[in-house]
């Protein structure tokens, strides 16, 4: 497995906390991405390069993983742009979905500052 570029321990926004022992089989979560209301994405953890197992045992090789920990694997094929004004709505099969807008970046800053006072 390639090594990551860039590991960064902090703060991510994402949506609530699920039990992933819930999860009948975490390889065959259909997830869907919405620009706007309209799908631009659309894929399944069966797509992943490796399996949830391999992703737990590599990274465990070198960082220490705790209950509440968030992995981010990426996107399925097909990202599209979305820009300032955009809503993104994301769902994954028996999990649920999460909106947002996009905001710019100086914002995204000046957000992040704020719920990091918090």
């Amino acid at each position: 497995m390639r090594r990551a570029r860039f590991l960064a321990d902090g703060r991510v926004h994402h949506g609530r906390e699920v039990d992933g022992q819930l999860l009948e089989d975490p390889h065959r979560l259909e997830l869907r991405a919405y620009v706007n209301g309209a799908l631009r994405q659309r894929g399944t953890t069966a797509d992943l390069a490796y399996t949830v197992r391999e992703l737990i045992a590599f990274l465990t090789e070198f960082m220490t993983l705790e209950a509440g920990d968030v992995l981010l694997t990426g996107t399925p094929r097909g990202i599209s742009p979305v820009r300032p004004g955009d809503v993104m709505r994301l769902e994954i099969d028996g999990l649920g979905a999460l909106e947002n807008p996009v905001v710019a970046e100086d914002d995204a800053d000046v957000i992040a500052r704020s719920d990091a006072t918090k």
